[in-house]
């Protein structure tokens, strides 16, 4: 975005922020936001650690001749959704 800003009132206008002058709600969502990204990235660091694993028995090949795959998927009983 381009802002045009007058010299006489540049001292104004760049002068440091306080923190009394940022809305309330303005912070709560940049902690939120800085609360979400870090849980983010330690997920991302942690995600070497966990598998998804399908468990598929014998019985859940059994009878199973229709389709492309070896075994029929909604006959796989998924224990941990």
């Amino acid at each position: 975005m381009l802002v045009y800003m007058h010299e006489a009132s540049l001292s104004d206008l760049m002068r440091p922020v306080t923190p009394e002058e940022i809305p309330a709600s303005l912070l709560h969502r940049l902690r939120e936001e800085r609360r979400a990204e870090a849980a983010k990235r330690r997920a991302k660091a942690e995600a070497h650690l966990y598998a998804t694993l399908l468990l598929i028995l014998e019985e859940d090949f059994h009878g199973w001749q229709v389709g492309k795959g070896i075994f029929h998927m909604p006959r796989v009983s998924l224990l941990f959704q």
